[in-house]
């Protein structure tokens, strides 16, 4: 982690910046047009064209674009995701719950209305 950590805030702030910018400058369509801008950093940092599209695994741009839509939801993504960490020592572990939880989290804080038994609840394990 410590060697990472100088480029935890620049990727961060890759995802964050368009995704705002494209929310300010776009008000009323929903989000579409942030959640593309996102989308679009995100896939940049991925397959950057000065790289020969060999990027990084963009964990970081996409945790920033989440916290430009949703700030709760990466609140509550980050917590899931650092008491995992520290729980079972596995960094993996919390990616990968907090990856496939913070999608979900975002849905219910966004439409104010959870759903499935709670928050955090994967839809597969409900069948539904």
């Amino acid at each position: 982690i410590s060697t990472a950590s100088p480029l935890l805030t620049p990727n961060f702030a890759k995802g964050a910046g368009p995704t705002a910018v494209a929310g300010h400058l776009v008000p009323d369509d929903n989000g579409l047009v942030a959640v593309g801008a996102g989308l679009a950093a995100f896939l940049g940092h991925l397959y950057p064209v000065y790289l020969g599209f060999r990027g990084g695994k963009g964990v970081a741009t996409s945790a920033g674009a989440m916290g430009a839509l949703a700030p709760l939801a990466l609140a509550l993504t980050l917590l899931l995701f650092f008491v995992l960490v520290f729980w079972k020592r596995y960094m993996s572990l919390g990616s990968v719950v907090a990856v496939a939880q913070g999608r979900q989290l975002a849905e219910q804080v966004l439409s104010g209305r959870p759903r499935g038994a709670g928050i955090g609840t994967p839809r597969w394990a409900l069948g539904t």
